[in-house]
């Protein structure tokens, strides 16, 4: 099954997001408001739920502490401390933001529900020359959202290195973004299938939509890894095998 395209998708779930806030305020619940700070990437998906109508019900703040100076000084002012040496693109220092970011919104929010939304990554750079430079670390995203200060959902992105250019993959990471933050905030658990499908949206290649499902909860069982393919299909094969083009890992209900 080909990945369709997810910008109408996308936009259906930012959708759903402040519907539920606006939704919550008529019944008089508590809203889910969030503070989000990011390393840069995801930044497109940020842009995407400010795209939709209602984003005042759901985000209180976002921050890009795209410097390293940046990110220090944010985790400082939410007593947010990381071992000496942390690199700023993993699951810790993703985590790491999120927690800080739950801390702004609980001084933000009045009396509603505070949530924090820290995410990290790395992709295709380019040399000085304007040479796409393959990162040694691996391209991949780190997601991590606090529903509470002691409770976070953490969500992992890998992309397979030379697939995309630098475009493709902030676009990747942005629906990876959105996607997270309504998991976390509908409490569905899972992934849905259609999010999967619909997160690879515009993507060269396929993904095998099962094997990430029934994988999404081992943290380290799931990566980007090329399927060989015969240089000549065979007679009555009408499609050529394609390259799994990244993995979606999801691990619920952690507790700090």
């Amino acid at each position: 099954m080909r990945v369709a395209h997810s910008a109408d998708h996308i936009s259906t779930l930012v959708k759903k997001i402040h519907s539920s806030n606006k939704q919550a305020l008529k019944n008089g619940s508590l809203q889910k408001q969030l503070v989000i700070a990011n390393t840069g990437v995801g930044t497109v998906g940020i842009a995407n739920l400010f795209k939709v109508p209602g984003a005042s019900a759901s985000i209180l703040e976002t921050i890009t502490t795209y410097a390293y100076p940046s990110t220090d000084d944010f985790l400082r002012r939410h007593d947010v401390t990381v071992p000496d040496g942390t690199s700023y693109s993993c699951f810790e220092r993703a985590q790491s933001l999120a927690l800080a970011s739950w801390r702004r919104a609980a001084i933000l929010t009045a009396g509603q529900t505070p949530i924090g939304v820290g995410m990290t990554g790395s992709i295709i750079t380019v040399d000085d020359d304007g040479n796409p430079r393959l990162l040694r670390g691996g391209h991949r995203a780190d997601l991590v959202i606090y529903t509470s200060e002691t409770e976070f959902k953490s969500y992992r992105l890998d992309m397979q290195p030379g697939l995309r250019d630098r475009d493709s993959e902030e676009t990747l990471c942005g629906n990876f973004l959105v996607t997270g933050i309504y998991d976390a905030l509908m409490g569905t658990n899972e992934i849905a299938h259609i999010h999967m499908e619909q997160l690879l949206a515009g993507d060269q290649g396929r993904i095998d939509i099962e094997k990430a499902l029934a994988n999404k909860l081992e943290p380290t069982g799931l990566r980007d890894e090329p399927k060989a393919t015969p240089a000549v299909p065979p007679p009555t094969q009408t499609e050529p095998e394609a390259t799994p083009c990244c993995a979606f890992v999801a691990t619920h209900s952690n507790r700090a």
